[in-house]
């Protein structure tokens, strides 16, 4: 006896399936939010596990930001973020988001960040 599964059916499984992969892999979309005790909202999510993800952050110019690191079973080398040049050094917790305030900057400004030993980094553009 072979079983024989509805086209219908085996259509919305596939629908499905793919959709929770999506999110699993994607992850949810997170809107700006107003950090509470502050006038900034969140700028950019910054993924730390391996690396940063994205690579590449894009700030607005002459305003106070804020960037928020989500961590998510972080136990490598970009869970110790380093900005040299803003004196910011932050052991960053395994699980968790991190919010860190980066000081008003000029139009036009770069600036590397990244692990303390160096191994990983990511860029702020400040526009």
């Amino acid at each position: 006896m072979k079983l024989q599964i509805p086209k219908k059916v085996a259509g919305i499984v596939l629908v499905t399936v793919v959709a929770v992969l999506a999110i699993a892999i994607f992850g949810q979309v997170e809107t700006k939010k107003q950090v509470e005790g502050t006038k900034s909202e969140v700028a950019a999510i910054i993924k730390v596990k391996a690396g940063y993800k994205p690579q590449e952050v894009t700030l607005p110019a002459g305003k106070v930001s804020i960037l928020r690191f989500e961590t998510n079973s972080t136990y490598d080398c970009s869970a110790s973020l380093y900005i040299d040049e803003l004196h910011i050094e932050k052991f960053l917790p395994p699980d968790g988001f991190t919010d860190i305030e980066i000081p008003a900057q000029s139009k036009g400004k770069e600036i590397i960040a990244g692990c303390a030993m160096g191994m990983y980094s990511f860029k702020m553009k400040f526009q």
